[in-house]
């Protein structure tokens, strides 16, 4: 686990949310900030170097993987509801998600995109149970910081059993935390 245990990126271009995807990768809290106050087109094109193409791809930026990949429709205040019900309905052919249909002006989908970004970069989340020994006590700061405790039981014997929900990375400093040194 990094000794860095949060960050904060100023600018949400691609430098700056493509630094914001490596630190989370690595388990390091986020925290992107950007000055505009929405994310949207400013007329020019954009063209990465095949340097920037492998780097995004190391980080699994790859815009023919559907699993990792949202694809966004802005602007779509600007469509009546027929339209926006026809266009999203052709655009899903069973093989990929349909587009996230979002307006910068009205917020209109917003909830619905940083929700999936969350899920996506955070990983998905699963439930664990973890019974903390009298010595490992000193864990608990660490297990709330990291992991979302739904259930927590001070036991008679002064070992304590946790319920939590985690990542994949979080789950793995769990183990090597606490899980290797005895009680599970």
């Amino acid at each position: 686990m990094p000794s860095v245990k949060s960050a904060c990126i100023v600018g949400a271009g691609i430098a700056g949310l493509t630094a914001a995807l490596a630190l989370a990768r690595k388990g390091i809290a986020v925290h992107v900030l950007e000055q505009a106050p929405a994310l949207e087109e400013v007329g020019a094109g954009l063209q990465l170097s095949p340097n920037a193409s492998r780097i995004l791809a190391d980080l699994g930026v790859d815009a023919a993987d559907t699993d990792r990949v949202i694809e966004v429709w802005n602007k779509i205040d600007q469509l009546d509801e027929g339209n926006r019900e026809r266009l999203l309905s052709d655009s899903a052919d069973g093989r990929k998600a349909p587009p996230i249909a979002i307006s910068a002006i009205t917020g209109e989908g917003i909830p619905v995109l940083t929700g999936l970004i969350e899920q996506r970069v955070s990983g998905e989340l699963e439930t664990i149970d973890v019974t903390l020994a009298p010595s490992q006590l000193g864990q608990i700061d660490w297990l709330y910081r990291n992991g979302d405790v739904v259930k927590r039981t001070d036991n008679d014997d002064g070992s304590v059993s946790m319920t939590l929900q985690a990542t994949a990375s979080t789950r793995d400093e769990i183990a090597a935390r606490i899980l290797r040194h005895g009680k599970h």
